[in-house]
């Protein structure tokens, strides 16, 4: 399971910014961008469950806080079949292709 975000990843209303989180398997390793650089990086236990009756949740932090609901808006929302590295992950938001 993933952590908490940590404080570092914090956005400064109302202005509208591009954040990433990226995840490897193989080193355990969840990394957190702001605007295309990394603000933190963690090490988390556990894998990442595919297929059967998984659920993907977004915008809520569950199961810890079942009714805290982001309360903003998420545009251009992608999800990505490998880990980004932290190079695409500044091309991504120097291109506007993620704003």
């Amino acid at each position: 399971p993933f952590p908490e975000p940590p404080s570092s990843v914090t956005a400064v209303l109302p202005d509208w910014h591009h954040v990433c989180l990226t995840f490897s398997a193989a080193s355990q390793e969840a990394r957190y961008y702001m605007n295309g650089e990394e603000v933190e990086s963690l090490t988390v236990s556990g894998t990442i469950v595919t297929g059967g009756r998984n659920v993907v949740t977004i915008g809520n932090h569950t199961p810890k806080y079942k009714n805290m609901y982001f309360g903003g808006e998420m545009t251009d929302l992608n999800v990505w079949a490998k880990t980004l590295s932290e190079e695409e992950v500044s091309e991504l938001y120097q291109a506007g292709l993620c704003s």
